[in-house]
């Protein structure tokens, strides 16, 4: 789940800064994108709650929402209840289902930690972009 997250971030970053891209791209894609990065940034927020990550950690997150939402055409409903599941340690899988990151493999610490590190990468590589 925790690469699948961070290869996610890291597409959809690229993805935002890509106009031709994003120009063709599939307006469900897009919504799930953004869906995708509402919860992270809640998941993120639970994070730091716990004690597993630093304030900065949110405010990357935050930075990834943004640059999602800045993709013209991006269907923005729905995000706050994407992001209220994030908030509860739960991650929003595509087909609607919900994972506690507190019973993943990983446990609930490194999972914060592997995701943090996959925005950190993701914003990396929409600036190189």
């Amino acid at each position: 789940m925790k690469k699948k997250i961070s290869a996610f971030l890291m597409a959809a970053s690229m993805t935002a800064l890509s106009a031709p891209a994003h120009a063709q791209a599939d307006p469900a894609a897009l919504k799930g994108m953004y869906d995708m990065s509402r919860n992270v940034a809640g998941l993120t927020s639970y994070c730091v709650g716990k004690g597993f990550l630093k304030e900065d950690s949110v405010r990357n997150a935050r930075k990834m929402v943004g640059l999602i939402a800045a993709i013209p055409g991006v269907d923005t409903s729905g995000g706050d209840a994407s992001e209220a599941i994030g908030l509860r340690g739960k991650v929003q899988m595509a087909d609607g289902k919900e994972e506690g990151i507190e019973s993943s493999k990983l446990g609930a610490k490194q999972w914060c930690k592997e995701a943090a590190q996959g925005v950190s990468n993701g914003l990396k590589s929409a600036a190189a972009g």
